[in-house]
């Protein structure tokens, strides 16, 4: 939704995502060129240009590293993250560490120069094993639906060519991985950013009585998620400016101080529109507070409220 409606003319913000996204297609270039002697550095390189890029649009009080590991409650640790944001609230004398604390954690990514097909189901694997280290939040429908941690997927370029028939292919891969491996929607991926391609968020949404958009005769929650590709709407349209907006939205419900500049993003039409098949769920996601909260019509209308009905992460 936009506020004022004027998009007669192009904003300096397409232009810097344009500008990120031209760099990220010659990082590509440039590492590519040496992947197949030395594919370690080559895949370095590729983790140290998507922190570099997170290091520029995203609020300096966060922490990014590389090459981590989550280390859970129990002591055991998830799989290498390629790269992390750490909260503000991180322990300065543990920045140095590889294995980092799974409650200090705000986002954790995998990072490829080129992304093919046989990845994703390891991706989800890992997306899986890192949420793990994080417990299960009970009160709200965002919280129940959400751990405390973003999951993504971050690459260069795609092993097929840049068309409408990639982008299908991928999203069907993503809904196939979901119906495989995701038993509850908080287990879900977060987002997944090919820079040349595309981007895909997963989307979240509690429809209950006693609101516009459900069904007054229904008196059960129901749950729908999907990952939800970004695509044009009416500025220029980057997958990268995509990408970035969808992390500040996303970083946004934990720290509601970058709500308003999470919204910029959003009403200057850097995430575009999107669109994803969705997969329907029963209230028994919820614990049973939630459920009866929602079938009394707790819902409401307001984006930034925990018991919003179109809760977007």
């Amino acid at each position: 939704m936009v506020s004022n409606g004027d998009f007669k003319t192009d904003h300096d913000l397409g232009t810097f995502m344009r500008d990120a996204q031209e760099r990220m297609a010659k990082d590509y270039e440039r590492f590519r060129m040496r992947s197949k002697e030395d594919p370690n550095t080559a895949g370095s390189q590729g983790e140290n240009s998507w922190a570099s890029l997170l290091r520029e649009w995203l609020p300096p009080f966060f922490h990014i590293k590389t090459q981590c590991r989550i280390l859970g409650y129990d002591g055991h640790s998830s799989r290498q993250a390629d790269l992390v944001i750490l909260r503000p609230e991180y322990p300065q004398g543990l920045l140095d560490e590889k294995y980092v604390l799974a409650n200090g954690v705000m986002a954790a990514f995998e990072c490829k120069l080129t992304l093919r097909s046989a990845d994703l189901e390891e991706f989800f694997i890992r997306a899986l094993s890192m949420k793990e280290r994080i417990p299960e939040r009970l009160g709200n429908p965002y919280i129940e639906l959400q751990r405390p941690l973003i999951v993504g997927l971050l690459a260069h370029s795609y092993e097929h060519s840049a068309s409408e028939r990639a982008i299908d292919h991928v999203e069907g891969r993503f809904q196939e991985l979901d119906l495989q491996h995701v038993k509850h929607p908080n287990q879900m991926p977060d987002i997944c950013c090919v820079a040349d391609l595309a981007t895909w968020s997963a989307m979240k949404s509690t429809w209950g009585p006693f609101h516009p958009m459900g069904d007054a005769n229904s008196i059960n929650p129901i749950i729908t998620t999907s990952y939800s590709v970004h695509r044009k709407a009416i500025r220029p349209f980057t997958p990268v400016g995509a990408a970035i907006s969808s992390i500040w939205k996303k970083l946004a419900y934990e720290y509601p101080t970058l709500a308003s500049m999470a919204n910029y993003f959003v009403e200057a039409d850097m995430t575009g529109v999107y669109r994803g098949k969705g997969r329907t769920w029963t209230e028994e996601v919820f614990s049973q507070d939630v459920v009866q909260r929602i079938k009394q019509g707790g819902l409401n209308n307001d984006l930034s409220s925990n018991w919003c009905m179109a809760t977007v992460t």
